[in-house]
């Protein structure tokens, strides 16, 4: 019997597209790198910042992605956030799977971001755990963000349904 709902943030729960191309490119823009076409970008929207950052820096340097990543945590405060898109009818779905089961987040952005989430939509009261980048050590397609989602929800693997929107979410999943 399915007993928790676990859900990846960007691409399911919002659309987040376009403001992450534009805080990418501007991140980017700001350390000194050539602006890179969206087609390009959305080729990160997947992965961790410090990945995606590794990918369209195409720096050899772990000091210098880490200068460009702490730059981007710095531009959080700056994410375009207007360019966010909630999907329509969300709220009904969330507020009526919350009722009958227990909600968790899982996501590779930073807690600021899903914090944002919650003040845009209003779901913190419906979500009863979230798992964000600095609550593990391997991201998706690992399974440990999940693992862990699962544990502060108390319900079990066979107990829990998954929702992803990426290939590496179906790997975490399956995993």
């Amino acid at each position: 019997m399915i007993k928790g709902i676990l859900f990846d943030l960007d691409g399911v729960l919002w659309d987040s597209t376009e403001s992450k191309i534009k805080f990418f490119q501007n991140i980017l823009a700001e350390n000194g790198y050539k602006s890179r076409p969206k087609s390009e970008v959305r080729k990160v929207l997947h992965m961790t910042m410090w990945d995606a950052i590794k990918f369209l820096t195409k720096e050899k340097s772990e000091k210098r992605i880490k200068e460009v990543w702490l730059s981007g945590h710095e531009a959080e405060k700056k994410y375009p956030v207007e360019l966010v898109k909630l999907p329509r009818g969300e709220n009904k779905i969330i507020e009526i799977l919350s009722k009958r089961y227990k909600l968790a987040i899982v996501t590779s952005a930073i807690r600021e971001g899903v914090e944002t989430f919650f003040k845009l939509s209003g779901f913190g009261k419906h979500f009863s755990a979230v798992v964000s980048f600095e609550d593990y050590k391997k991201p998706k397609p690992d399974p440990e963000p999940l693992l862990i989602a699962m544990e502060r929800l108390r319900v079990k693997p066979d107990e829990t349904v998954y929702v992803g929107d990426s290939p590496t979410d179906i790997v975490a999943g399956k995993r």
